[in-house]
């Protein structure tokens, strides 16, 4: 049937988008390891036109879907295994390997940008210690021999702890 290879020709175009969004997760890694600020922001900016071209390729694979539930007199929406379930071979091997590496792609760029969730944390971390470092305000108070007090005012970072 036409829908099913038109489907697959749809998951297949998802599944090359998912595979340069996963290099584009990658890349932002290194770009968080070296801090390099203006790669992470082309990164970002290349992500969100994948994302867009995702998304209307999800809109497209849902309107094939609504075609084929149509013809197969479904109430609602068949979801993509009961749609697999229906197609014939060659399309159903085909559905069934996008299908798989799709599913193990997104996997893959869950973990990765759960490291650079991680690793934007860290650096989140180290920017707000220095900054707090430099310009944190704390009053120290020492005590004279007739009972008064003195407060300093130390406002450098050699004079916290590390």
């Amino acid at each position: 049937m036409y829908m099913f290879n038109r489907l697959a020709d749809v998951l297949q175009k998802e599944y090359t988008v998912v595979l340069k969004l996963g290099e584009a997760a990658e890349n932002k890694s290194d770009a968080l390891v070296k801090e390099d600020i203006s790669a992470l922001n082309a990164l970002i900016d290349v992500e969100q036109s994948l994302k867009d071209e995702l998304h209307d390729f999800d809109l497209e694979r849902g309107k094939i879907a609504e075609e084929i539930s149509a013809y197969f007199g479904a109430d609602e929406n068949m979801n993509i295994d009961e749609i697999i379930d229906k197609s014939k071979e060659p399309v159903k091997s085909r559905l069934l390997d996008l299908k798989a590496k799709l599913n193990a792609s997104c996997i893959a760029i869950k973990q990765v940008n759960e490291i650079n969730l991680d690793l934007t944390r860290l650096n989140l971390n180290c920017i707000d210690h220095v900054v707090r470092s430099f310009f944190s305000m704390r009053q120290s108070v020492t005590y004279c021999s007739m009972g008064e007090t003195n407060k300093e005012i130390s406002e450098s970072i050699f004079d916290d702890k590390a």
